[in-house]
């Protein structure tokens, strides 16, 4: 295949590889009966924050995220930052209806964790 005699074809394949093995550790943390619905949107919401934090060290040209790119010898990582951006757009605009509902999965999480704009009151002490 001449196409693996190409260095770029081969580093973005092993973007490819790795990106699919990252997507792929989601997918089986979303799936099964007892998942709950909090534990599977903390998944995605702790995922799109790694893209976040993979997305800043690609633009600073790090890539030891990444087990098969990071074997390549490679210094344009601007497509790979962009890949991953889109990614993270595409999965916010997937789980865009869930964004409304982040404070009541909280309250879900950690009953505990509720914040009160007004304290609360004793209630008032019959005679």
């Amino acid at each position: 295949m001449p196409e693996l005699r190409d260095g770029k074809f081969v580093c973005d394949f092993a973007f490819f590889v790795d990106i699919t093995l990252k997507l792929n550790g989601l997918n089986k943390e979303l799936q099964g009966k007892q998942n709950l619905l909090s534990d599977m949107y903390h998944s995605v919401r702790n995922f799109t924050d790694n893209l976040e934090l993979w997305i800043a060290k690609v633009s600073d040209g790090e890539v030891s995220d990444f087990h098969h790119l990071s074997n390549c010898n490679t210094h344009a990582t601007n497509d790979y930052e962009e890949q991953l951006q889109a990614l993270k757009c595409e999965l916010d605009t997937r789980f865009l209806d869930f964004g409304p509902m982040w404070s009541d999965i909280v309250l879900f999480t950690n009953p505990l964790s509720i914040h009160s704009a007004e304290p609360c009151s004793p209630p008032p002490v019959s005679a």
